[in-house]
């Protein structure tokens, strides 16, 4: 049995595993509406700056997210990522020589051991994606460490995996169901959307 040493040291450890698990579904619910919108755009044939700009923003969050999480150098103003999960459960005063816990921060080894390649790749290109007026080093930033969203997607469910088995080991019972943001939501505000999308790029070109 895991046990806090007071109240708000287990507070603050819920708390924080309660923003990295949802902070995984935010990141495949924005992945999810790059693909889409791109897909929608492309079958209505209403490429523009509006909709080049709408894929923009959720690609920009998306890997600003995904950065939050995973890097393994967070500034000290940032929250601990998935790297730094076992620094900050020792800071709380959680037994991290327990051993199961053990296992669960061997694990976090293995996923950077598996992934840092890739990882260092995402941050790169988040620090080049994610300036709207890229100079001509940002872009040869980007272009070096092209990543594909299925790669990330594998990437962000292995964390969150890792993250619910620490949560329940932890706190003996399942994360909220409410941490699931859907991830489709945003699929479906711009299918019902796309009349008024359209109309607005023909008021833009009109003018």
């Amino acid at each position: 049995m895991i046990e806090f040493k007071t109240r708000d040291q287990r507070d603050a450890v819920e708390d924080h595993l309660f923003w990295m698990y949802r902070v995984t579904y935010e990141i495949e619910m924005h992945i999810n509406t790059v693909l889409y919108l791109d897909s929608l755009i492309c079958e209505r044939d209403l490429r523009g700056d509006l909709t080049t700009d709408m894929i923009f923003y959720h690609n920009e969050l998306a890997l600003i997210r995904t950065a939050f999480i995973l890097k393994n150098k967070p500034n000290v103003d940032e929250k601990h990522s998935l790297f730094g999960l076992q620094n900050f459960l020792n800071g709380k005063q959680v037994k991290t020589s327990n051993k199961s816990i053990k296992i669960i921060c061997g694990k976090i080894s293995t996923f950077y051991g598996k992934h840092q390649m890739d990882i260092d790749k995402l941050i790169k290109k988040r620090d080049a994606e994610a300036h709207e007026l890229k100079v001509d080093k940002q872009i040869e930033l980007s272009n070096s460490n092209q990543i594909n969203f299925n790669k990330i997607l594998e990437i962000i469910q292995e964390a969150r995996a890792i993250i619910n088995e620490l949560y329940i080991l932890l706190f003996k019972r399942d994360l909220s169901p409410e941490l699931k943001y859907p991830i489709d939501l945003y699929n479906k505000i711009y299918n019902h959307s796309i009349e008024i999308i359209a109309s607005e790029l023909q008021s833009q070109d009109a003018n």
